[in-house]
């Protein structure tokens, strides 16, 4: 857990776009942001790690990240017309294509996401266990 956590913080200290929003795909050893675009399935992975991490360590900042994930998301990567989410956003979030997932993946980042975001959110209701996925 602490491995994940200290992987998930560099990876938003790294990659998050502080003028802009969101995480850049792609950063090098150094530091430095090699691929600036913007992929759907990079948001949706974060808001489920964010979730997660928030359950198993207790802290309000992993909260606090799923928050400014979800909103950075809901505001740039979902359809709000056609529904499903945008693949890949300029550094700017200007839509780069209107393609969605492709036909063999179908939204399942952005769905299993979801999926284990319900659960830990269940769990912080006080309604039930893992279930061990």
């Amino acid at each position: 857990m602490r491995r994940a956590a200290f992987f998930f913080d560099t990876a938003l200290a790294t990659a998050w776009d502080a003028q802009h929003g969101g995480i850049a795909y792609g950063f090098a050893p150094d530091r430095s942001v090699c691929d600036g675009d913007k992929y759907h399935w990079v948001q949706a992975e974060s808001l489920a790690a964010a979730a997660l991490l928030s359950e198993a360590t207790g802290e309000e900042k992993y909260w606090n990240w799923y928050a400014r994930l979800w909103d950075y998301c809901w505001e740039h990567f979902v359809d709000h017309r056609h529904g499903a989410w945008f693949r890949i956003l300029a550094p700017d979030n200007h839509k780069i294509t209107n393609e969605k997932s492709p036909a063999g993946k179908v939204d399942y980042h952005n769905m299993g996401a979801c999926y284990d975001i319900l659960e830990v959110l269940q769990r912080r209701a006080g309604g039930g266990e893992r279930s061990g996925a």
